[in-house]
This record gives C-alpha cells, structure tokens and sequence, in this order.
C-alpha cells in the first residue's frame, strides 16, 4: 500500500486547476504541452453553456465540481471535492509523463494499511452533474435557506413549503423524540386525569409520577416545523389545557374537553351537598362568594334561605342580621304558596 507521496515521481493538478499551472507542466512534462478548457462547465453534444441568471448558474444544473464552496486557502483532498486529478511526472526512460485520475486515486496517500488502496476514501469527490443536468434558467424546486450560511435559497421553515394538519393523524414529535412515560401509564391514551390533581399534597400519594412532555413541541433538532398541532378546547381548567392531561401521542385531544367533563375542578361534581362538606383551607383551591373552596355543583344545588340567606350556614331559628348571617350563593325567591 502507498502511504507516501515519494512512492510517486508526480506533482499533482486537481479539477479546479488554473491556467498558472501550466508552468508545472513545462517543469515537469515538457514545454510543448498545455492543460486547456478545463474550467468549462458544459454538457451534450455542442459542449455549450446555456444562458443563466446569478441564483440559477448557483443552484440550477451543470457539473458538482465547478460549483462547490469558494477556495478558504486551506482546502485540500480531505475537504475539497473534486471531479478528477491530473498526474504530472517525469520518468527515467521518457521526457515526461501526464495522467489524468479520478478524484479517489490513491494520491498524495492511499488507505490505511492492509486495505485497499484504491478507491481512496478519505477524498471528497464531486464528479457527477447536478440535478436534471441541464442549466435551466428558472428553478423549479425549493432550496432551503439557513441563517449566516452562504447557501441562498428560497424558503427558511418547512412550513414555508410544505404544512399539514392534525398532530394526531401525523404525530412527528412522537416518532421522531420517544418520550419516557411514567409505568404505570402503559397502555392509556391519557397519562394524568383529575385524580392526579394535588395528588402529592398533605401526606397523599402520587398516581402518576410527572413526565417530560417537552417532546411535543420538540428539542432544537426535532423541532416541528410541518405539522399544525390543533386545540380543541375553549379557556378552561388545566386538566383541559395542560399538555400531561391530553392525549400522549400529539396533545390535540383531551377527554376534559366534552361537555361533561369540562371545568371539573371548578364545578367538582364529585364534592357532594351535603352541609357537613368541609371545604379545602389550603393549596390550590376554588373560592366561591365566601371564600370557602366549594364547588359550582355543590353551590349550584344549595337552597336558598329566607331573606337570600345560605340554607347550611345560617342555624335555623337565628336572629336575622343581614350584617352577620352568611348569603346564598342564589337569589331567588323562595315558593311560599301552600297547597290548599
């Protein structure tokens, strides 16, 4: 295997080759031969350049390897591709000797030892023409384009091009950022409901342990750009508005959202009306026309009392003082018609 450029009596000129070269060729060739028309970035049969404007000659056809990045002075095999080498040499039996190789020759090194030397993998290589060959004088596709790059382009997002709708129906974010749920949500659509609320407060255990959903909206190299993520809820309660109480796989849906189910930690159908009720004196909580932590359910139920007095509150028989006794949360009058 070559691992050195003194295995070979060559100097070597690469595809983007200028016309200043051609004094290597008198050096190491002979001065009756010139290297010409090797900057051409022609096709077919006629080798003609068809007629381009700046952005399409940049993105539009024509050969790899007369449209690569410009020269940073220190390009080489390793990070430059090119489409070809020409080898220039002298030999003992001969004046001199020119070759013209592929970009992956095994020069000025070849691979590691005990492989092949040829083809060369660690050169870069740009010998094919770009898209449909042709250098067009319009584009017709869509070329993204990134902050502080020198590529110019026509669109910035995904979704300047490309959008769809309904998180559910495509969820990116899931597929391409697995998410770690908690155990014991295997299986459920939902991993936390109502009864995970407050779960972990005042010496109560916790359900569900809490799980990252940060996955929905995606880390800087997921991030959702093509998918229009829906919300299928009005301003409500966080069990319909918080991303744990929706649906895992895209955060569209949310079973607190129906009718029946929305709002329940303000209505709290499960609270009872009863007048032994005690209501919540600390952590997050309701506060109804009295301050107390009932819900609308509980309130909505409750019989109003002579005078618009609370019907539970208020000890039957007590004096009436509108400064002390507690009101009802309605005010509606009493039905006082007795049956005959």
């Amino acid at each position: 295997n070559v691992k050195s450029s003194k295995a070979f009596p060559f100097n070597i000129i690469s595809s983007s080759v200028r016309s200043g070269y051609n004094a290597q060729v008198i050096a190491r060739v002979t001065a009756s031969v010139e290297v010409t028309n090797v900057h051409n970035d022609v096709y077919g049969p006629d080798m003609e350049r068809p007629m381009q404007g700046p952005f399409t000659n940049y993105a539009v056809g024509g050969h790899q390897s007369r449209h690569v990045r410009l020269n940073t002075g220190g390009d080489n095999y390793l990070n430059r591709p090119e489409a070809w080498k020409i080898l220039l040499g002298k030999c003992s039996t001969v004046t001199g000797a020119i070759g013209m190789v592929g970009a992956d020759y095994p020069y000025p090194e070849a691979n590691e030892v005990n492989e092949n030397p040829y083809l060369m993998t660690g050169a870069q290589k740009a010998t094919y023409y770009r898209d449909q060959v042709a250098k067009r004088p319009v584009n017709i596709r869509n070329i993204e384009h990134t902050t502080g790059s020198t590529i110019l382009g026509n669109y910035n997002a995904n979704y300047d091009v490309v959008h769809t709708v309904g998180g559910y129906s495509n969820p990116r974010a899931f597929i391409d950022q697995q998410p770690e749920l908690p155990k014991l949500a295997e299986g459920a659509d939902v991993v936390r409901t109502i009864l995970d609320i407050d779960r972990g407060e005042r010496g109560h255990f916790t359900f569900i342990d809490d799980y990252d959903a940060g996955y929905l909206t995606g880390s800087p190299e997921y991030k959702n750009k093509t998918v229009i993520l829906s919300r299928f809820s009005a301003p409500g309660s966080r069990e319909s508005s918080t991303r744990a109480f929706k649906d895992f796989r895209s955060g569209d849906l949310s079973v607190y959202n129906t009718i029946n189910y929305r709002n329940l930690s303000v209505r709290r159908p499960f609270q009872g009306v009863t007048s032994y009720i005690v209501p919540e004196n600390e952590g997050i909580r309701n506060f109804d026309h009295l301050g107390d932590d009932f819900g609308f359910t509980n309130l909505a139920a409750r019989p109003s009392g002579r005078f618009f007095r609370d019907h539970f509150f208020n000890e039957p028989g007590s004096a009436d003082d509108a400064f002390t006794e507690k009101p009802s949360f309605h005010r509606t009058h009493r039905n006082n018609k007795r049956m005959a």
